[in-house]
């Protein structure tokens, strides 16, 4: 919406062609003839307490409404890191990509699933462990030797936070995530200028004694089933 409020939308299958057609990314448009419902419990966009469903009533038409703004909203990571905020909900979040590991390409039930993990760190130097997949690693890692020498700037919008035996994560969001480098938002000129100026970001001392990171190769797999009938 042209006032910054988002709302969760969804189309049916045999609806998506003719919606991809009328709907290109950043046009505005005004839409009439649509259902609502509930928007579920978990990966909402939003916070709305309702979400949109295209039907083949639907009409699209150009809006005269033009904004380029991206509308975020920017998670703060000591709310991310203190688990004050519901993990059901997505969050855009933006900081510099440092300790970018390898692409690692691993085999479940047959299949290659790529990932790569690094962190992100604000101006006050806290971080936080991120793990992206599939399409999200792989443009990651087209940035990893940049990262190591230069500064790069890393927004992922529509992210999930989950936690994995009390380590919290930033992760994509399957395929609704977006994953952004070196934008032009206050946030991101702000770290660029201060490893521009050759400041040297000092973190606090940490007198808590560390947490073991679990690996994911140490877990054996599970079938959707068993998943499902799972109680933690």
């Amino acid at each position: 919406m042209n006032n910054g409020i988002k709302v969760h939308a969804t189309c049916r299958k045999n609806y998506l062609k003719s919606l991809g057609d009328q709907c290109i990314v950043g046009e505005w448009k005004s839409i009439e003839n649509f259902q609502v419902s509930e928007p579920g419990k978990h990966f909402r966009p939003t916070k709305l307490m309702y979400k949109i469903i295209f039907i083949n009533q639907k009409v699209i038409k150009p809006y005269d409404f033009e904004d380029d703004d991206m509308f975020l909203s920017l998670a703060e990571f000591d709310s991310v890191l203190s688990g004050r905020l519901e993990t059901e909900f997505l969050i855009d979040i933006v900081g510099q990509a440092i300790d970018v590991g390898e692409l690692q390409i691993l085999q479940s039930n047959g299949k290659e699933l790529r990932k790569i993990e690094f962190t992100l760190r604000n101006i006050s130097d806290v971080r936080i462990p991120c793990c992206l997949w599939g399409k999200f690693a792989e443009k990651m890692e087209t940035h990893r030797e940049e990262a190591q020498f230069g500064v790069v700037v890393c927004l992922i919008r529509f992210a999930k936070i989950w936690s994995f035996r009390g380590n919290l994560q930033i992760s994509n969001s399957y395929d609704s995530s977006k994953l952004v480098f070196n934008l032009i938002i206050k946030e991101a000129e702000e770290l660029k200028e201060t490893n521009d100026e050759g400041k040297q970001i000092v973190p606090e001392a940490n007198t808590e004694t560390p947490q073991k990171v679990d690996t994911w190769k140490e877990y054996e797999d599970k079938t959707i089933s068993e998943i499902l009938g799972c109680t933690q």
